[in-house]
């Protein structure tokens, strides 16, 4: 019987996540282990550190509690080596990780690397007569896109420019096999293997992450198939596979894979979900991006988070429109006994098991494993609910698709599907813990929405459906919200109060007008409730939609003034602040505050209006910002052009933006008749009832000491 050295750690070293306290300097003395083990090394100025990996038939990616081995305390600045787990990490550095003998291809090990700016770093490796002999080893190196066989004497040696301080940059692969991409993207050019020739049927292969992504002409059959992530691979022809196909992803990079012919064989994808900084597991929106994963697979395999009300509820839930009572703002979650298939085009919001000391699940992968999709998911039903028009899709594809813009992206075929205002698809967003939107303005021109992502869309009236086309397809290794060089003029408006941080966008833009710009302006999600938010209404054609993106014409700086709602708790203090970019730079930015009578400047650093509201607020009435060339002051003489005036419901009219002054109100039916009369003093907001009036077109008009308006209004 083979001897396994066995490394115990302590339970208590584990009960903090930002280190573990081991003395390991014995360990180093240590040249032969009984288990096939491989030593990775890095020598800077003649110093050499060193780290173990060693393969066991009960190694897995995650923590393998008395085997795997934290570092001793170590001092920051000094020149170091570790690794960290490859599944399920925790933050922490290993001297010595255990996995699994199977020697997976997908298996990517983060390499941490501590070092001062300006290193010359040479990684070399050790390896011990239990290594196989056909097995090589490659180190990534993510900033350079570089794949480099290393051995005892096969070296990578590069001179990093920055600070290095942890993992991010390197990580160690092993294959017998892998695409080096150092000629060419052509899959079938022998020179860009790593053994000097194409792979055929029977062999089992690591697509890395290099500059040249593989693309194949014609058809491609394999044994077994890793694609790291970062990296990609494009079939013209047909997918073979006889044994299984993975497709990795990690903190940072997804793997993608597109097939333009046919596949067969099985698909894995392992889609990364990482925790927040505290190392809390968080939501996700996901859907599946392979054919046949069941839902029970999900709850039986996966490490889903557990309610703390109910041990049966897990971290796995859908979204029903129709929920109108319902406990859980319209999320219906999975339990222990939950059954039915994934399918595709279909989301769901997810979230990892959280546990400390022990399990340490938190960041991590969630693996979906079925069939690929290669053919259109059409006419697939969004609905109008009773509860809202909030509907959760997902791509369904193991590579990105296109979301805007491109006349084959997901926006351009189906926005005449959705509701008008909000013609995009609704991202959450878990860095700001709320959601962003993607349409047709810049900067989120040509964004992707990566494999297996999920997204809201709402529905047009009465419902109907939307395609996601096999064309819509395109490789991206990054995170959805991948920046964009397009820069417009705007003002980012923001809202805090001790626990939140909310924000809505008004952008400047040649071809947007003071009223709806379909696929421009989006409303904000409603889907669940906010009782802290910031939102704009149109300047003109405002029919009471509240807004978290506004498109506005970038010829009217001057003068104009959109109405800003806001929800909000009471007893909690407010601040509202705003970011502008690219304004002209005479224009200044102000904050009306119609219930303390003043203006307050908020384009200046630092700037901001904070109060504590004695009660709850929820709509438009109080603020309004303007942009203005001229300071304002509270004798600014305002004209009625910022005042809205729309129907609440099918007996009231609302009445928005009015000043502290008396105003007279008259409706007109169509041919001109006076129907009702009557005058007011309203600051901000005043409702006017219609009760008993025909169904019909109407004519308000509105006459202020400031001039008079009309507005046409539809009762039915």
């Amino acid at each position: 019987m083979k001897k396994i050295l066995i490394l115990l750690i302590s339970l208590t070293t584990l009960s903090s996540v930002k280190a573990i306290n081991l003395n390991l300097t014995k360990f180093k003395h240590l040249s032969t282990f009984a288990n096939p083990t491989l030593t990775v090394k890095v020598t800077r100025n003649g110093v050499e550190k060193n780290t173990r990996i060693m393969y066991l038939a009960n190694g897995t990616e995650s923590l393998n509690q008395g085997y795997d081995a934290g570092a001793p305390p170590i001092n920051v600045t000094s020149f170091e080596l570790y690794t960290h787990l490859v599944n399920n990490s925790v933050g922490v550095n290993f001297k010595l990780q255990v996995v699994s003998d199977s020697y997976n291809d997908k298996t990517a090990i983060p390499l941490s690397v501590l070092s001062p700016a300006s290193s010359t770093l040479i990684f070399n490796i050790d390896i011990n007569a239990e290594f196989p002999a056909n097995r090589n080893v490659f180190i990534e190196d993510r900033l350079t896109k570089t794949i480099t066989k290393i051995s005892a004497t096969d070296t990578y040696q590069v001179t990093v420019a920055e600070k290095l301080n942890g993992i991010g940059r390197f990580y160690l692969h092993t294959s017998e096999l892998a695409w080096l991409g150092i000629t060419n993207t052509d899959w079938d050019t022998d020179t860009n293997w790593s053994t000097g020739n194409v792979p055929i049927a029977t062999d089992n292969v690591l697509i890395t992450n290099t500059v040249n992504k593989p693309v194949a002409s014609s058809d491609v059959s394999i044994n077994n198939m890793a694609i790291s992530a970062g990296s990609s691979l494009t079939v013209s022809g047909n997918l073979t596979v006889t044994s299984k196909l993975t497709i990795n992803s990690d903190q940072d990079l997804f793997g993608s894979l597109i097939v333009k012919g046919t596949s067969s064989g099985i698909i894995t994808y392992d889609r990364y979900l990482k925790a927040n900084l505290d190392g809390v597991s968080m939501w996700y929106l996901v859907g599946s991006p392979v054919v046949g994963q069941t839902i029970e697979d999900i709850i039986t395999t996966d490490e889903l988070a557990v309610s703390t009300n109910d041990a049966n509820r897990r971290g796995l839930a859908t979204y029903d429109n129709n929920q109108i009572n319902g406990t859980f703002l319209g999320w219906v979650y999975q339990t222990t006994t939950s059954t039915g298939a994934m399918n595709s085009g279909e989301g769901f919001s997810i979230k990892r098991k959280y546990g400390q000391p022990f399990p340490f699940i938190a960041s991590g992968k969630t693996a979906f494993t079925g069939t690929l999709k290669t053919d259109n998911l059409s006419s697939y039903t969004i609905t109008e609910g009773t509860r809202n028009q909030w509907n959760l899709i997902a791509n369904p594809y193991t590579s990105s698709i296109k979301a805007n813009h491109t006349s084959n992206s997901f926006l351009s075929e189906n926005i005449a599907q959705l509701d008008p205002d909000a013609a995009g698809l609704y991202v959450w967003d878990h860095t700001i813990n709320d959601y962003k939107v993607i349409n047709n303005i810049a900067p989120t021109a040509n964004m992707n929405i990566a494999p297996g992502q999920g997204f809201f869309v709402s529905s047009k009236i009465g419902g109907g459906s939307v395609n996601i086309l096999e064309t819509m397809q395109t490789h991206q290794e990054g995170e959805v919200f991948s920046r964009s060089n397009t820069t417009i003029p705007h003002i980012k408006l923001t809202i805090s109060d001790n626990d939140n941080i909310k924000s809505t966008d008004i952008k400047y833009l040649q071809q947007a007008s003071k009223g709806l710009d379909i696929g421009y302006d989006a409303k904000m999600f409603d889907g669940v409730t906010n009782s802290l938010a910031i939102y704009t209404h149109l300047v003109t054609e405002n029919t009471g939609i509240n807004f978290m993106l506004q498109a506005v014409p970038n010829n009217a700086y001057e003068g104009l003034i959109i109405p800003i709602g806001i929800n909000a708790e009471a007893n909690k203090q407010i601040t509202l602040s705003c970011k502008t970019l690219d304004l002209p730079a005479d224009i200044m930015v102000f904050l009306e505050d119609r219930f303390t009578n003043s203006f307050i400047r908020l384009d200046q650093d630092n700037a901001e209006h904070s109060f504590t509201p004695t009660q709850n607020i929820e709509g438009v009435g109080r603020f309004y910002l303007h942009t203005s060339t001229n300071t304002l002051t509270v004798n600014s003489n305002l004209n009625l052009e910022s005042v809205s005036i729309y129907k609440l419901n099918k007996s009231t009219v609302r009445i928005v933006g009015l000043n502290n002054e008396q105003t007279t109100f008259t409706l007109f039916n169509i041919l001109g008749k006076q129907i009702k009369q009557t005058s007011f003093t309203a600051n901000g907001v005043k409702d006017i009832s219609l009760n008993n009036l025909s169904e019909g077109i109407y004519i308000v008009q509105l006459e202020t000491k400031n001039g008079t308006t009309q507005k046409k209004i539809v009762l039915n």
